[in-house]
């Protein structure tokens, strides 16, 4: 039986920030998806960490890490708040935002071959690394005015389906980001320290 507690004790070692981030976080095990993502529990008023078993588990060492920061990213970049990319659909900002972050510096190296990623399988032909979500959602815009049905087959490793969309009446969702923004804050400074 797969227990994240000991990916996130390696986690602690070589990144304090994503594992004491990890803390804050309840983490669910889930057959309802396939992979891992980070919702909002409207119950419990929390974001929570939530992955598939049999998927961790299938992963390497390496990849599973990567998966962690992967998520902890989405958290702290303030994806998961219901952050919104200017002008383009939900399904083209989650392709943007997890560019963004499987191309920073210190996700490149180790990144599964099933992630997206600049410089291959549908976006090969975006070559630079490391750059905002809002600029790689303006690049595949641009590209599809030229081809509609260009990305159309974004496929993201992760649950991006509970994000959900931001709304200023939600009481519930604005504590659980408050939550979430302490959690970050949190992590920061206990790693300054």
């Amino acid at each position: 039986m797969y227990k994240l507690d000991h990916d996130i004790y390696h986690l602690l070692k070589d990144e304090p920030f994503f594992a004491l981030l990890s803390r804050q976080l309840d983490k669910r095990p889930t057959e309802s998806i396939s992979t891992a993502g980070i919702k909002f529990n409207p119950d419990r008023l929390v974001y929570e960490l939530i992955y598939n078993p049999e998927f961790m588990e299938s992963l390497s060492p390496i990849h599973k890490k990567w998966v962690l920061m992967h998520e902890l990213y989405h958290a702290s970049f303030g994806h998961v708040q219901g952050r919104q990319l200017e002008d383009v659909d939900r399904r083209t900002a989650n392709c943007a935002m997890d560019l963004a972050i499987n191309s920073l510096s210190n996700m490149r190296d180790n990144a599964p071959d099933f992630v997206l990623m600049p410089g291959r399988g549908e976006f090969e032909d975006i070559h630079l690394h490391g750059q905002a979500a809002d600029w790689y959602a303006n690049i595949i815009k641009k590209q599809q005015e030229n081809d509609p049905d260009k990305f159309k087959d974004c496929e993201q490793f992760d649950d991006h389906s509970e994000f959900g969309e931001p709304s200023p009446d939600d009481l519930g969702k604005q504590i659980a980001d408050k939550k979430m923004q302490d959690a970050i804050a949190k992590a920061a400074t206990e790693c300054d320290v």
